[in-house]
């Protein structure tokens, strides 16, 4: 499946880093421009889409690829 829009790897952090970095990316995004998360820790795995869901942003999560599309 092709990443569109700008793709974060935080595969080499672990939280709480992995969280704060893939915050900063999310906040940081031109409005309407798609990001991609590359996430290998499972507590940030967890984390971010809670975080989404709280704030009311649009996700896909693909846990084989262990991939996050924030919309």
């Amino acid at each position: 499946m092709p990443m569109s829009g700008e793709t974060v790897d935080l595969r080499q952090l672990r939280c709480p880093l992995a969280f704060v970095h893939a915050k900063l990316a999310i906040q940081a995004r031109a409005d309407g421009k798609p990001l991609t998360l590359l996430i290998s820790d499972p507590g940030t795995a967890k984390d971010v889409p809670r975080w989404l869901d709280k704030i009311g942003s649009r996700y896909e999560w693909l846990e084989a690829e262990r991939i996050l599309r924030v919309y």
